[in-house]
């Protein structure tokens, strides 16, 4: 927790205002990615060729 308010140059009082505690910030942070991963591979597949779609989804997934 710590680290993560060092690197977003915050005081930890923020953080406990933002979150109850470490698990709802890794909750918070797993969702994100996951929202993420889930737009990138929604873009890739729609944008993809028919014959190219699984190509495109998983080098959207990886990058």
């Amino acid at each position: 927790m710590r680290a993560v308010c060092r690197a977003a140059e915050l005081t930890e009082r923020y953080f406990y205002e933002s979150f109850t505690d470490r698990d709802a910030f890794v909750r918070e942070v797993y969702e994100l990615v996951g929202e993420r991963a889930r737009d990138a591979l929604v873009a890739a597949v729609t944008s993809a060729e028919h014959t190219r779609r699984a190509e495109s989804a998983v080098r959207a997934f990886v990058a």
